[in-house]
C-alpha cells in the first residue's frame, strides 16, 4: 500500500497535466489507444530510479496501479502488467 501512496505522491508533485503538456511539446504524445500510455511510461521511468533494485514487471505494477484511480483512464483498467507489456 506504500508503495501505491508514493506513485500517487509521484504523480502529485509531477501533475499529468505538465506529463501531457511535456509530451506534446516535444511531439511525443500517444497517437493511438495503447494499454500503457506515453504519459505512464513517464511515471514507469520516474518510479525506476526511486526502486533501483526491484524488478521492471514490479515497478510497472506499481505504476499502474497507484495510477490507476488518478488517472481514471478506462485503459489502464484492462492493462496487465508483464515482459511484453514493457
Amino acid at each position: 500500500m506504500a508503495d501505491y501512496l508514493t506513485v500517487g505522491y509521484l504523480a502529485m508533485r509531477c501533475p499529468v497535466g505538465k506529463v501531457r503538456d511535456a509530451l506534446a511539446l516535444h511531439d511525443a504524445q500517444s497517437q493511438r489507444q495503447r494499454g500503457l500510455p506515453h504519459e505512464v511510461l513517464v511515471y514507469f521511468v520516474l518510479a525506476m530510479v526511486l526502486y533501483a533494485s526491484v524488478a521492471y514487471e514490479e515497478v510497472l505494477q506499481l505504476v499502474v496501479e497507484g495510477l490507476r484511480p488518478l488517472l481514471g483512464d478506462d485503459r489502464l483498467a484492462q492493462t496487465v502488467v508483464s515482459k511484453g507489456a514493457i
